[in-house]
Protein backbone atom coordinates (compact mmCIF):
# COMPACT_ATOMS: atom_id res chain seq x y z
CA UNK A 1 0.00 0.00 0.00
CA UNK A 2 1.12 3.39 -1.31
CA UNK A 3 0.23 5.24 2.36
CA UNK A 4 -2.38 7.18 0.39
CA UNK A 5 -5.98 7.66 2.19
CA UNK A 6 -8.08 7.54 -0.85
CA UNK A 7 -8.45 7.30 -4.10
CA UNK A 8 -11.37 8.96 -6.18
CA UNK A 9 -12.43 6.90 -9.47
CA UNK A 10 -14.23 8.69 -12.80
CA UNK A 11 -14.94 7.55 -15.81
CA UNK A 12 -15.67 10.12 -18.30
CA UNK A 13 -16.09 9.39 -22.36
CA UNK A 14 -15.85 12.99 -24.37
CA UNK A 15 -16.94 15.52 -21.94
CA UNK A 16 -13.81 17.58 -21.28
CA UNK A 17 -15.39 20.33 -19.86
CA UNK A 18 -17.86 18.42 -17.61
CA UNK A 19 -14.73 16.64 -16.46
CA UNK A 20 -12.60 19.56 -15.85
CA UNK A 21 -15.35 21.24 -13.69
CA UNK A 22 -15.46 17.70 -11.75
CA UNK A 23 -11.82 17.62 -11.06
CA UNK A 24 -11.10 21.30 -9.94
CA UNK A 25 -14.04 20.60 -7.46
CA UNK A 26 -12.09 17.62 -6.46
CA UNK A 27 -8.58 19.11 -5.85
CA UNK A 28 -10.08 21.90 -3.98
CA UNK A 29 -12.38 19.23 -1.60
CA UNK A 30 -8.65 16.49 -1.26
CA UNK A 31 -6.38 19.59 -0.28
CA UNK A 32 -4.21 18.24 2.55
CA UNK A 33 -5.52 15.07 2.28
CA UNK A 34 -3.27 11.75 1.12
CA UNK A 35 -5.47 10.89 -2.26
CA UNK A 36 -5.43 10.57 -5.88
CA UNK A 37 -7.82 11.06 -8.47
CA UNK A 38 -7.97 8.25 -11.22
CA UNK A 39 -9.70 9.40 -14.65
CA UNK A 40 -10.72 6.15 -16.81
CA UNK A 41 -11.01 7.38 -20.34
CA UNK A 42 -13.89 5.22 -22.30
CA UNK A 43 -13.54 7.30 -25.45
CA UNK A 44 -12.60 5.35 -28.84
CA UNK A 45 -11.97 8.63 -30.79
CA UNK A 46 -9.91 10.98 -28.79
CA UNK A 47 -7.87 11.05 -25.62
CA UNK A 48 -8.49 13.77 -22.90
CA UNK A 49 -6.46 16.26 -22.48
CA UNK A 50 -6.80 18.58 -19.41
CA UNK A 51 -6.12 22.10 -19.43
CA UNK A 52 -4.57 22.21 -16.24
CA UNK A 53 -2.49 19.39 -14.60
CA UNK A 54 -1.94 18.20 -11.18
CA UNK A 55 0.23 15.55 -9.84
CA UNK A 56 -2.56 14.05 -7.85
CA UNK A 57 -4.81 13.50 -11.43
CA UNK A 58 -3.64 10.25 -13.49
CA UNK A 59 -5.94 9.76 -16.50
CA UNK A 60 -5.67 6.14 -18.44
CA UNK A 61 -7.15 5.45 -21.52
CA UNK A 62 -9.77 2.24 -21.65
CA UNK A 63 -11.28 2.85 -25.04
CA UNK A 64 -15.07 2.09 -25.83
CA UNK A 65 -15.48 -1.04 -23.02
CA UNK A 66 -18.03 0.71 -21.24
CA UNK A 67 -18.66 2.67 -17.74
CA UNK A 68 -18.48 -0.32 -15.76
CA UNK A 69 -15.48 -1.45 -17.27
CA UNK A 70 -14.17 2.29 -16.62
CA UNK A 71 -15.01 1.54 -13.24
CA UNK A 72 -13.36 -1.53 -13.08
CA UNK A 73 -10.71 -0.43 -14.80
CA UNK A 74 -9.73 2.55 -12.52
CA UNK A 75 -9.76 -0.04 -8.86
CA UNK A 76 -6.83 -2.16 -10.58
CA UNK A 77 -5.18 1.54 -10.81
CA UNK A 78 -6.03 2.52 -7.46
CA UNK A 79 -3.79 2.72 -4.40
CA UNK A 80 -5.98 4.71 -1.99
CA UNK A 81 -7.09 2.50 1.02
CA UNK A 82 -10.36 3.96 0.68
CA UNK A 83 -12.21 3.74 -2.79
CA UNK A 84 -14.77 6.37 -3.77
CA UNK A 85 -16.55 6.43 -7.41
CA UNK A 86 -17.89 9.75 -8.93
CA UNK A 87 -19.53 10.29 -12.59
CA UNK A 88 -17.38 13.00 -14.11
CA UNK A 89 -20.85 15.54 -13.95
CA UNK A 90 -20.90 15.03 -9.86
CA UNK A 91 -19.25 18.24 -7.76
CA UNK A 92 -17.66 16.60 -4.45
CA UNK A 93 -16.53 18.91 -1.62
CA UNK A 94 -14.26 18.86 1.07
CA UNK A 95 -16.78 18.29 3.59
CA UNK A 96 -17.84 15.08 1.29
CA UNK A 97 -14.55 14.24 1.68
CA UNK A 98 -14.09 15.16 5.67
CA UNK A 99 -17.44 13.29 6.33
CA UNK A 100 -16.44 10.18 4.34
CA UNK A 101 -12.93 9.93 5.75
CA UNK A 102 -14.35 10.20 9.02
CA UNK A 103 -17.13 7.24 8.43
CA UNK A 104 -14.33 4.85 7.62
CA UNK A 105 -11.85 5.72 10.16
Amino acid sequence: MSGLQLSILIPSKDRKQIVENCLQHCLQAIKGVAAEIIVVNDSKTSDLQLSFSSEKIKIFNNPKSGVASARNYAVTKAQGELLLFLDDDMLIFEENIQSTLSLHS
